[in-house]
């Protein structure tokens, strides 16, 4: 589907009778059992200007578009503006009351009403009414932008499809033929195949070829043409549709222009559902929502299970309202469900399970703020209330039994108030559960359930804030001193004095954790004392206090709770934020809500089995992924019970699940079955911008100001929507910041007094989940002010020189004259000291070259001539043998050839630098010409006891080319690579194509060549020394030649070489073929 808005205009209010197929009742939460859908509520106490919603629609910017009976809202998660009708000003809307929205292609709001059509133009900011000169434009019940970017209006009297152009509109309307509109009154449009536009009306559906305009009256029965009030397309393809007096499920005709009905069942959907369904709606899950005056319907197509959601008094997360008006699914998947109460968002969560109090339900807590939880040797658990008792949860989470104190019973608790529950000592096999209140404490008695209660007194009373039992000992943190208690000798030793020597307040002590790895030490923490490690019988070993200086410290030194991973750390949760300590290292790692965490006041701190600690807060559950570093955070959305946890109100059970308390009641879960919400697909989008106070319009990704509107506010908001009061901000303004700034949930920022320049302001946002978004950028440029610009300060030097010039007097010209002759002068020198220096150096390249030169010479030279003396040596004793005189003269014809070799090279470099040099290409296979030109050389190679591998990645490859010069060019690198390797070297070419160009390369295991001399290889006369004894003589010529050849054919050389490793000399030639040129293959 292409941008439909579901809207129910106030005409479309109709009761009908709902027909699904759906062999079950629906379900809906009871009263007092864990609600698994939650609601966020939008109302005119956060802004809107109506809570009677008519219309949803996400903008692609990320906007929410809200319609209401008294205006227009944009909404961002934070704030709402508000659109209305203005009689004195033409550019506001029509008509406050809304009844449908669309986005067309180009970020354009169609605003529909009761009084015609509006365009909201983003760019601008601007309303443009469109209806005034169309008296049918009036009443407004849709809107659609087809697969075309066409944008169709449904009106009480026809169908139009305006151009915004021409400003023009074509009216489709109900005539007596068939090639008409079945009614005038059109009530939804939905392109359910690609071309082809359904049209449902009062009287039936119309179907409209988007490339003819042809119109078919569409419908199984055309003596009889039901009410439409929807047509909705799932994900598998099946069409819904509304009438009057059902919903059917259709399939398509051959020809896609008329429906047939293939579920027409009515089902018995519960007594306390008025069945009058409005609307329909398929989310991207292939769910079906259907509206009614009693609430929501929620239908899956897949297995048609159904949920109904409605408004339960005792449940403020359920919805606001039973009468349904409109809905909508964002671009995050979230259902926006508008009734005549308000917004209501969907959160559905079946990861959580909770208990709370409840009046309405047997088996629910005595009360909602869990102070303390125990598990028995049994496997219940005691959960221990403010003001409610003690109750006892079976391994179902049911109350099965409740302890609290009656006045009139000695046998029951002291007081309500319950601080803290534990079991006793080992050694009594745990068979006595303890119970502290802030009346004194009681023993209940396992197996016969009896309530005993000691240390009740009413003037003062020893309140226990944490006990630990071990095998003998029983050890309690209380509000007068850490004690342990041996009940074998009913004897009872204080620790106070210890921990004063150390300056820790014994009275603050509130929590006590066994250390795993070390049976003798305890860590205690609390009000302002640090983490203690303390040995039961030495007593105070070592504090770690928070120290501001050091970044490996403590956090804070008010310590909530603390626990252990299997893997050495210790994890402290405190009240400004949450610190890991490896215990073994002695080094703190601290977490704050700029690193993810809801909140900074940790409650409690559980580790699941994979060492993942889950921490509750005065905001939410966070877990900590330990292996990706970063916290996920969890609220009521996501289905926990409340906000507001409670310290030491946690367990973990042997299982693996978990169970928190707070303010609200208990959250149960398995971390195993929670998955973590996915990476954050937004971005934080750039909203409104202030400068001086005043809103401006600007290019989507760069403002530009003048020097004086540099006071700039920059709006920003993260279009994620399910709980977007916990998304907070960071961000940075590049060019006058250099670090990031925590914002929190605030969503703008306000710059004063910016000076002219350059800034990049980025943005990046987490969601309520924790989930850091990517960067948003964008760019601010305050321009300098007029007596500041370049031209100005132009102005500023001209006259400057002027006055400079005006004040010189006669001496001081004949002065800078003469100045200027001597540096003229100097120049002169300047110059001829560089052009003496070039012709010195020239020389000496020459020279040189000739010294090199002559020993090019001289070698076949004195080979030729000792060949002679040799013949004239045989033949004075004998006539020379026919086989060796052929070698004698191959040796002279080699040498020979050499001179001639280096003459040709002499004659070229002087037709180079003339410009004389002329190549002649043909179409040759350079894959056979490279191979035979190396072949060629394995003779002299394999003499040198050196390896010639030729590696070419391709067979055959015909480009244009000069045959001779190529190999030329082949046997002078190939005749440079066996000079300068030594004995045992390899000699590699290779052939491979290259991105339009067939690179040759011929690498050697030589001695290589510095870098300094890389830049110096191709010049004319420059020849590389080789190193020690491998030093070889060369003309200079070669290279020169063959880069001269190489771009002569429009290609390039290169090299790549290290020192003493080898040298890598690669031919690129460009991959064309001579149309005009047979081939020489």
């Amino acid at each position: 589907m292409f941008g439909v808005v579901k809207v129910l205009s106030s005409t479309l209010l109709i009761s009908l009778t709902l027909v699904l197929g759906i062999p079950t009742n629906i379900s809906a939460d009871k009263p007092g059992n864990t609600s698994k859908s939650n609601f966020k509520k939008v109302n005119v106490e956060d802004g809107l200007s109506s809570e009677y919603i008519t219309a949803i629609l996400q903008e692609r910017k990320g906007y929410m578009w809200i319609g209401t009976s008294d205006g227009l809202n944009r909404y961002d998660g934070n704030r709402i503006e508000t659109y209305n009708c203005d009689s004195k000003n033409k550019n506001s809307l029509s008509s406050n009351y809304i009844t449908a929205l669309a986005e067309d292609p180009d970020g354009n709001l169609w605003i529909g009403t009761d009084n015609g059509l509006n365009i909201l133009y983003r760019e601008s900011n601007t309303i443009v009414r469109v209806s005034e000169e169309y008296k049918n434009l009036r009443k407004i019940t849709t809107i659609y932008e087809d697969s075309n970017g066409t944008m169709w209006i449904g009106t009480d009297k026809g169908l139009y499809n305006y151009n915004v152009d021409s400003k023009k509109g074509v009216i489709f309307t109900s005539e007596e033929d068939d090639k008409s509109l079945t009614h005038n009154s059109v009530t939804s449009i939905d392109e359910i195949i690609t071309g082809y536009l359904w049209v449902g009306t009062r009287s039936g559906i119309s179907v409209i070829n988007l490339k003819t305009d042809e119109i078919y009256k569409s419908g199984y029965d055309k003596n009889n043409r039901p009410f439409i009030y929807d047509i909705e397309a799932d994900n598998n393809g099946d069409v819904w549709v509304a009438t009057k007096k059902n919903i059917i499920k259709c399939v398509l005709d051959e020809d896609g222009t008329s429906y047939i009905p293939v579920e027409n069942i009515p089902i018995d959907i519960g007594e306390d559902l008025n069945t009058d369904i409005r609307n329909i709606m398929s989310d991207s899950k292939n769910n079906l929502w259907l509206t009614s005056s009693n609430g929501v319907i929620k239908y899956s197509a897949d297995d048609k299970s159904t949920k109904l959601y409605k408004n339960k008094i005792h449940n403020k997360n359920s919805l606001s309202s039973n009468s349904v008006l409109c809905y909508y699914e964002d671009f995050n998947g979230i259902i926006w469900i508008g009734t005549d109460n308000g917004i209501n968002i969907l959160s559905e969560s079946n990861q959580f399970t909770s208990i709370g109090s409840s009046p309405y339900n047997d088996g629910t807590l005595s009360g909602n703020n869990i102070t303390t939880i125990h598990e028995d040797k049994y496997g219940y658990t005691w959960v221990g209330t403010k003001d409610n008792g003690v109750d006892v949860l079976d391994k179902n989470n049911n109350v099965i039994k409740s302890y609290y104190h009656d006045p009139n019973n000695e046998s029951s608790l002291p007081s309500n108030n319950i601080l803290y529950i534990t079991s006793s000592v080992k050694s009594q096999d745990f068979k006595n559960i303890i119970v502290y209140t802030d009346k004194g404490y009681s023993l209940i008695d396992l197996s016969t359930n009896k309530v005993s209660n000691l240390l009740i007194n009413d003037d003062y009373v020893i309140e226990v804030k944490s006990a630990y039992a071990d095998d003998e000992l029983f050890w309690s943190a209380s509000n007068n001193s850490l004690s342990t208690y041996n009940r074998a000798t009913n004897k009872t030793t204080y620790h106070n004095d210890n921990l004063s020597k150390f300056d820790i307040d014994y009275t603050g002590i509130s929590y006590i954790a066994q250390d795993p790895n070390d049976h003798n030490i305890l860590w205690l923490g609390g009000n302002n004392t640090g983490l203690v490690k303390f040995h039961k019988s030495d007593g105070v070993q070592n504090r770690y206090i928070s120290d501001i200086n050091n970044q490996d410290s403590i956090i804070h030194n008010t310590i909530n709770t603390i626990t252990f991973d299997s893997i050495g750390n210790m994890w402290v949760g405190t009240s400004i934020g949450l610190s890991k300590f490896d215990i073994k290292n002695e080094k703190f790692t601290s977490y704050t809500v700029a690193d993810g965490l809801s909140n900074n006041f940790i409650n409690s701190i559980l580790i699941d089995d994979d060492n993942n600690p889950w921490i509750s807060t005065n905001y939410g559950i966070n877990k900590f992924n330990v292996k990706e570093n970063r916290f996920i955070n969890f609220t009521e959305m996501d289905g926990i019970k409340g906000l507001q946890f409670n310290p030491a109100s946690a367990h973990k059970y042997k299982d693996g699940s978990m169970v928190f308390g707070s303010s609200k009641g208990l959250t149960f879960f398995n971390p195993k079955d929670i998955v973590e919400p996915s990476p954050i697909n937004n971005k934080v989008v750039i909203g409104d911008i202030y400068i001086n106070k005043d809103k401006t319009n600007y290019d989507s990704k760069n403002l530009v100001t003048s020097h004086n509107d540099n006071n700039i506010k920059l709006d920003f908001f993260l279009p994620n929507y399910k709980n977007s009061e916990n998304i907070t901000y960071e961000y940075m303004l590049e060019g006058l910041e250099n670090t990031w700034t925590y914002a929190g949930s605030r969503n703008y920022v306000n710059y004063s007094a910016l000076p002219p320049g350059s800034y990049t302001f980025k943005i990046r946002a987490r969601d309520d989940h924790g989930n850091l978004s990517e960067e948003t950028k964008f760019n601010i440029k305050i321009n300098n002010p007029l007596w500041k610009t370049p031209f100005a300060y132009f102005i500023y030097l001209f006259i400057l020189i002027g006055l400079v010039i005006y004040s010189i007097n006669y001496v001081k010209i004949l002065q800078n004259l003469v100045a200027q002759k001597t540096r003229k002068l100097n120049s002169e020198l300047d110059k001829n000291r560089k052009l003496s220096s070039e012709l010195i150096n020239q020389e000496k390249f020459k020279n040189n070259y000739f010294v090199n030169l002559s020993h090019e010479l001289r070698t076949p030279i004195h080979v030729i001539f000792s060949t002679v003396q040799l013949i004239n040596l045989i033949n004075k004793n004998g006539d020379v043998p026919q086989k060796k005189s052929k070698e004698y003269m191959a040796i002279i014809a080699k040498n020979c050839n050499h001179l001639l070799n280096i003459i040709n090279d002499i004659i070229d470099s002087s037709k180079i630098e003339t410009g004389e040099y002329k190549i002649h290409k043909e179409n040759n296979d350079i894959v056979y010409l490279v191979e035979e030109s190396a072949l060629n050389m394995n003779k002299l190679i394999e003499d040198k006891s050196l390896t010639l591998i030729i590696d070419p990645d391709i067979e055959e490859k015909i480009i244009s080319c000069d045959k001779e010069e190529i190999e030329r060019c082949i046997i002078n690198l190939l005749g440079n690579a066996t000079k300068f390797t030594p004995e045992g070297g390899e000699i590699r070419v290779f052939i491979e194509e290259n991105n339009g160009y067939v690179d040759i390369s011929i690498e050697d295991t030589g001695i290589g060549i510095s870098t300094e001399d890389q830049e110096f290889i191709f010049n004319r006369f420059t020849q590389v020394d080789g190193n020690g004894a491998t030093k070889a003589s060369s003309s200079g010529i070669g290279l020169t030649l063959v880069k001269h050849v190489v771009e002569l054919h429009g290609g390039r050389i290169s090299l790549v070489s290290e020192l003493n490793k080898g040298s890598r000399f690669t031919i690129s030639l460009p991959d064309i073929i001579d149309a005009t040129e047979e081939s020489n293959i």
